[in-house]
């Protein structure tokens, strides 16, 4: 799959690189799980699956896909990754909505959006039971460390701050709650990174600059020394006639 450069469509800042391509690759690994399940899995021997390609997917790579799949050390691989997920604890549960959707909608309903809300909300299920016991348990020991506060100033940094309490702090380059974002160590990194871009073309600048106003005294000098000499030429008193 070949990947344009987000910024020959859209015209976001060049911070917005990462995520951008984090986005779009968990996209591409959701359509690759989409595919395989729907139309790999559902059949148990290849002349099946060959005979009833996704109509997403050209035929001959469509061949290419299920030979691939059904090497042994791929299957073993999927497998060990079907069994790690089925050993992680508190997933959230909003499948394909991204958390800055959640957010969004958190917001225009007029919910206090911070960690803990945000935690609720993603593990919560539609029929409003929480997905798991792990999830449920933080839950509430979130939600007896706020019963503690006053309502009137149960703000959102109160929550930040319960929530912090209860998973601990974020791990270096990594912010929960968040979804696909910059990290606080890869905003520093590229902040890092753009000021050396920014100065170095400032650099550049200046230098064409400079060399620009070289040529251009040098010009000068050399058109002075001319009219200089003609002029010694004309007007040279030792000159005879």
């Amino acid at each position: 799959m070949q990947v344009a450069r987000h910024q020959d469509n859209t015209n976001v800042p060049e911070e917005y690189k990462v995520s951008c391509l984090q986005e779009v690759c968990s996209r591409w690994r959701d359509w690759k799980c989409r595919v395989k399940k729907n139309w790999y899995s559902s059949w148990s021997n290849d002349s099946d699956r060959l005979a009833n390609p996704p109509p997403c997917v050209a035929v001959d790579q469509w061949k290419t896909l299920v030979s691939y799949w059904g090497l042994r050390k791929v299957q073993e691989c999927a497998q060990k990754n079907c069994d790690s997920r089925k050993q992680a604890e508190m997933l959230s549960r909003t499948g394909r909505t991204s958390y800055a959707i959640v957010r969004d909608k958190m917001k225009k309903k007029g919910e206090d959006v911070n960690y803990m809300t945000m935690f609720m909300k993603t593990r919560t299920k539609k029929n409003g039971s929480i997905g798991d016991e792990d999830s449920a348990e933080a839950i509430h020991q979130m939600n007896e460390l706020m019963s503690e506060i006053p309502e009137d100033e149960r703000t959102t940094s109160v929550g930040n701050q319960i929530f912090g309490e209860v998973f601990g702090t974020d791990a270096r380059g990594r912010v929960r709650m968040q979804g696909l974002v910059p990290s606080s160590v890869q905003s520093a990194k590229k902040h890092k990174i753009n000021e050396e871009r920014i100065r170095e073309d400032e650099r550049r600048k200046a230098q064409v600059i400079i060399d620009e106003v070289n040529s251009k005294y040098e010009r000068v000098i050399q058109m002075l020394e001319s009219q200089q000499g003609n002029t010694n030429l004309r007007f040279d008193p030792n000159a005879t006639e």
